[in-house]
């Protein structure tokens, strides 16, 4: 693990074989402050301000989630990561350490493998996540520069409106945060494509216990799940998770909960019409290869025809040649030669009007080629223009909310 910064991660719990693997695997990368009671820990915390927490629910003096209560509720502690580690596997104490604002949730027991690779990534991406803070205000500001004296619903709608030329996911939920950002809005948002589930947060990397809630909220599909101060806004395509929804202001939150579904009905029909954008591109490729090969085909059966008229002609050409030098010496009755010519000239004379005939085959060929070849060039025009219109493609640096592949800060 290369890291950016010295890393501070401070472990609250009285389980020894913890603060040994802890040790073990970190402590020549990691600057560890190992503590066994939640009370020693507050206070390590408040002392040290460490970039990590490592917090058992279990505790000697009390229950690891008030002390992760505690810790959220100071104003310099409240953004720093904490990690769950505890033997209560239920699904309930899973929500609840994700309501407190846990970054993840770690069952016992556990691999030390597994647990140094999750401290190591979040490390890891805490890193990404300071660059990616000055990325995406520089992309917010330009992209909204335009709206900032606009009224929140003037906002939605030059965003609805401003969505239906983008294809790229990066900037759709960069355009999508922007909104947010001007309300003031902390959130993760989760589109789904025909390949996989992609998930962007609006200030940093989106966590692996966030990710486990808004994907298992969108599979039901529930239009409004609200938790604490926490919305999930679910569609087909898309799911918003809102995390400091103004439950407390009636007024307020029921206008969040008008403006933001218009919001993400747009973007999950946008998200339906890339699908559908994808898949007819995909469909022109396809048929246009089918055109050229069909055309290719009939071009060389085509040839292949004609040759063979050409063959067939001169063979039957010399055939009679042949006969009319070879019957005289054969000594055949006058009448039996003058049958023998005529039958092969007649016969030769209807395979002729046989093969005048296919001449129009051959010219059937040709136009079909004509036409195939016009078909073709007007698909490669449309797949010209296509990829004209689309946005380029983000490089490694600007995407770096495409998470799928790690974890990320809640």
């Amino acid at each position: 693990m290369m890291l950016k910064h010295q890393r501070t991660l401070l472990v609250i719990d009285d389980d020894p074989m913890v603060h040994f693997l802890v040790e073990e695997g970190l402590s020549s990368q990691v600057d560890i402050r190992l503590t066994e009671t939640g009370e020693a820990g507050i206070d390590a915390a408040i002392k040290h301000k460490p970039d990590l927490i490592l917090l058992d629910v279990s505790l000697p003096d009390g229950s690891g989630f008030d002390v992760c209560q505690k810790l959220k509720n100071d104003p310099d502690l409240a953004e720093t990561p904490i990690i769950f580690v505890s033997s209560n596997t239920d699904e309930a104490s899973h929500i609840k350490g994700f309501t407190l604002g846990a970054s993840d949730y770690v069952d016992k027991p556990f691999s030390p493998d597994e647990v140094r690779a999750r401290i190591e990534q979040i490390f890891s991406f805490m890193d990404q996540r300071d660059d990616m803070a000055l990325q995406i205000g520089e992309a917010t500001s330009a992209a909204f520069t335009a709206m900032r004296g606009s009224s929140e619903l003037g906002l939605a709608v030059q965003f609805i409106e401003a969505i239906h030329s983008i294809s790229d996911l990066q900037m759709l939920a960069t355009t999508f945060f922007g909104v947010t950002n001007s309300l003031d809005i902390r959130c993760s948002l989760l589109l789904e494509d025909n390949e996989s589930r992609h998930f962007f947060k609006s200030d940093g990397m989106v966590s692996p216990l966030e990710k486990q809630i808004m994907q298992v909220v969108h599979d039901r599909q529930e239009r409004f799940t609200d938790f604490e101060n926490r919305t999930i806004i679910t569609y087909p395509k898309a799911s918003l998770l809102v995390k400091n929804m103004p439950r407390d202001d009636a007024d307020r939150y029921g206008h969040l909960k008008d403006l933001l579904p218009s919001m993400m009905g747009s973007t999950n029909a946008r998200m339906i019409a890339i699908g559908n954008e994808k898949a007819i591109t995909a469909l022109t490729r396809e048929t246009r290869t089918t055109v050229d090969h069909v055309k290719d085909t009939l071009g060389e059966v085509g040839f292949a025809l004609e040759q063979n008229q050409t063959d067939v002609v001169g063979l039957l050409k010399g055939l009679l040649e042949e006969f009319e030098v070879r019957i005289p010496r054969m000594g055949l009755e006058d009448d039996q030669e003058a049958y023998l010519i005529n039958r092969l000239d007649a016969t030769i004379n209807a395979a002729q009007d046989i093969i005048e005939s296919s001449h129009n085959t051959s010219a059937s060929f040709l136009a079909i080629n004509r036409l195939l070849h016009h078909i073709s060039a007007r698909q490669k025009q449309i797949l010209d223009g296509m990829e004209t219109m689309a946005p380029p493609t983000p490089t490694e640096n600007t995407e770096p909310s495409q998470t799928d592949d790690g974890v990320e800060l809640f």
